[in-house]
């Protein structure tokens, strides 16, 4: 897909999501000056050129994102219909948006919110993204960016500007808000390209994307062990993936655990010696079945030690991590 191929018609929209504390996120319409809106292409005609040079790669949480890549993934991934049933047999169905998309999608129907109202909103640190949207073929494309702490400045801050004239500093107008020109996610009517996958996420996280990943990555390590003879206890699968469901650092883990099964001496695990090794039982880990198997609560210290990350100090007698150089606890 060329994102610069597109034709985008109409005057921009700016949308802000407003979030009190871990409430859901709420959409609003900005009013707008016309004087703003060639600020507002620019920032749209920018990141279109940015994409057009940039490789693309499928998004999943495990995957890293080169500098010079985006990730893409499709809008329907972030939308799902569940059934439920009432007391009297009749089914209903119910669809969840990610706030992400549904701002976009719904971007001429939202609320109306003008500047002094967003500016009390930002006074209460409310401010979570902000969208810049257009019409597109097929529907709406939103330039979605998670806001930062600077979009408002300090009201004991000194606003200085440059005076042309005799090139010394001179006190400027306060503004109240600054619009963040970096875009962080595009959100078109059927694709999402990802500019920033750390920010992505945040603005996912009401959906629980990186979550929805874990079942599939557990059953693809339990497969790699059993390629290797080696068995996962029912009971270790189900913790492994209640972990990454509640853990996104965990969840992240997964996928280059998965690669790392074909690299390790199963006999290792089978003889404890790998445990040994490390200062550990066997038994907390290989259970009488020789199946891999442990107490839940000690789940991510069974990833550590089959990824090989403790290992004994040669100056000390401490037991350390090798990711972070911290004591075994």
């Amino acid at each position: 897909m060329s994102w610069t191929d597109m034709t985008l018609t109409g005057s921009p929209t700016l949308v802000v999501g407003l979030r009190e504390g871990r409430k859901q996120v709420e959409g609003r319409r900005v009013n707008l000056d016309k004087d703003v809106h060639g600020d507002l292409m620019s920032v749209v005609t920018r990141t279109l050129e940015r994409l057009d040079g940039m490789a693309s790669d499928d998004y999943t949480p495990y995957v890293g994102q080169a500098a010079d890549e985006y990730l893409t993934i499709d809008v329907s991934a972030l939308v799902s219909t569940t059934e439920s049933v009432d007391d009297d047999g009749v089914v209903t169905q119910i669809e969840q948006t990610a706030a992400l998309v549904e701002l976009v999608q719904r971007a001429d129907e939202l609320p109306e919110l003008g500047a002094g109202q967003l500016i009390a909103h930002l006074e209460d640190d409310q401010l979570y993204l902000q969208a810049i949207c257009l019409r597109t073929d097929g529907g709406r494309i939103g330039f979605v960016t998670k806001s930062s702490k600077r979009q408002m400045l300090k009201r004991s801050a000194i606003p200085l500007g440059k005076d042309d004239a005799n090139d010394r500093l001179k006190k400027v107008s306060r503004p109240e808000l600054v619009l963040e020109p970096d875009v962080h996610a595009v959100v078109g009517p059927t694709d999402i390209a990802i500019l920033s996958k750390s920010q992505f996420e945040f603005m996912v996280s009401d959906y629980g994307l990186v979550a929805s990943y874990a079942a599939l990555y557990v059953k693809r390590i339990a497969d790699k062990f059993k390629d290797r003879n080696i068995i996962l206890a029912h009971s270790t699968l189900q913790a492994l993936e209640a972990k990454a469901l509640t853990s996104v650092r965990v969840a992240r883990r997964l996928d280059a655990f998965a690669e790392r099964i074909g690299q390790v001496d199963v006999k290792r695990i089978a003889s404890g010696a790998g445990f040994k090794a490390q200062d550990l039982k066997k038994s907390d880990f290989v259970n009488a079945k020789g199946e891999i198997e442990c107490a839940p609560a000690r789940i991510v210290e069974l990833l550590d030690a089959l990824e090989g990350r403790f290992f004994g100090d040669a100056f000390t007698d401490e037991q350390r991590r090798a990711d972070s150089f911290r004591k075994r606890r």
